[in-house]
């Protein structure tokens, strides 16, 4: 098992993990009820990690975890954010197929503030925006070898402190603590008459 940058042809890989991972996240179930048809919310789902892997991609700071020549795991993190232009041009205009200019931006400020509360409590300078795994792959360790091992080693070699993220599930939570993440805060984010938990962490950079 190896973890190496992604390439762009990892690109559909990463999506088809990132979407298996994320399709009943709270964070994007928010969503569901005010698209225009909500039983296009699993291509909608797709869109938004297919715009991601792309993303990130172009600035290299997506990551794969290959096992017997397959990508198994894709992490995806930044020192700054990739932007709305970036994001846009990444596919990230075939959002507005499923939702309003309007939900688009209020999930995208949802979203912020969850981050934004999370850069207040914590001491980090990396964030990381998306870990998934493969669903054949779960429970053998390749999850907490990438947030315990893998991304400490990332961002410490770029000069990096430490890295924060968010989940949105208990499961999640208990994962991330018991992996050495530190607890920064529990709190609710908003979004119409949606409401989802966030827990927020951060990990602390150490070279291998």
């Amino acid at each position: 098992m190896k973890c190496r940058p992604a390439t762009r042809a990892d690109i559909p890989g990463m999506t088809r993990i990132i979407t298996e991972g994320f399709l009943d996240y709270p964070l994007h179930i928010m969503l569901k009820p005010y698209l225009y048809r909500s039983e296009h919310y699993p291509e909608c789902v797709t869109v938004i990690n297919r715009m991601l892997a792309d993303s990130y991609q172009r600035v290299r700071h997506a990551l794969v975890v290959e096992h017997e020549g397959r990508v198994v795991g894709a992490a995806l993190l930044h020192d700054r954010k990739v932007g709305f232009v970036r994001s846009f041009l990444s596919g990230g205009y075939e959002f507005f197929r499923y939702a309003s200019p309007l939900l688009v931006k209020e999930f995208s400020d949802a979203v912020d503030s969850g981050d934004q509360v999370t850069a207040e409590k914590g001491d980090f300078d990396w964030y990381l925006e998306v870990l998934s795994v493969d669903k054949q792959m779960r429970g053998r360790g390749v999850g907490r070898w990438l947030v315990s091992q893998v991304l400490p080693d990332y961002v410490a070699k770029r000069g990096g402190r430490a890295y924060g993220f968010v989940t949105s599930t208990e499961e999640n939570a208990r994962f991330y603590l018991n992996g050495g993440c530190e607890l920064l805060d529990r709190f609710d984010i908003h979004m119409r008459d949606e409401t989802c938990p966030i827990w927020s962490f951060q990990r602390r950079a150490e070279r291998l």
